[in-house]
């Protein structure tokens, strides 16, 4: 059996690099390795972080897939309790794949490297709640928002 580059049992890895690597695709079938996502997969001893979570979603999604909503949040530090990783596109895009929820959008709110920026959340949610008002929980997420502070050291204080 054929020693394993580390880089293949330490992290999510799609398909793709392990062939460009040199190793057959049958690799994948035997019992070092499982599935994470299609054409995603990871070592089985390798206990998956968060991270690893954000990484073998992006690697199943395309390029310009965004982290969004309590994804987000938990990556910037911010406790939020939710079993599915969240991303958003600005394409029409249809993909049902489990763990993750795909969001589609006309137009993608400002980003970073990583996904849509707090402050664009931020904007958004008061932008939503003035021009919906009707929304169920819309008064109760201005009336919040109003104390969220910009200035503050950690998005734990606001």
């Amino acid at each position: 059996m054929r020693s394993l580059d580390a880089r293949f049992c330490s992290a999510p890895f799609h398909r793709d690099e392990i062939v460009s690597a040199g190793y057959s695709e049958k690799v994948l079938r035997g019992r070092r390795f499982r599935r994470v996502f299609p054409r995603v997969w990871v070592h089985v001893d390798h206990p998956m972080s968060e991270a690893d979570w954000i990484q073998a979603g992006r690697l199943a999604l395309p390029p310009d897939a965004r982290l969004t909503g309590a994804t987000r949040l938990r990556q910037l530090g911010v406790e939020v309790a939710s079993d599915r990783l969240q991303f958003v596109v600005g394409h029409d895009l249809h993909l049902d794949l489990d763990g993750i929820d795909l969001h589609r959008t006309d137009s993608l709110p400002p980003c970073d490297d990583e996904g849509v920026s707090p402050a664009a959340a931020f904007i958004e949610l008061r932008e939503l709640v003035r021009a919906e008002a009707w929304r169920e929980g819309a008064a109760q997420a201005g009336w919040v928002s109003r104390y969220l502070d910009p200035r503050s050291l950690s998005l734990q204080e606001s």
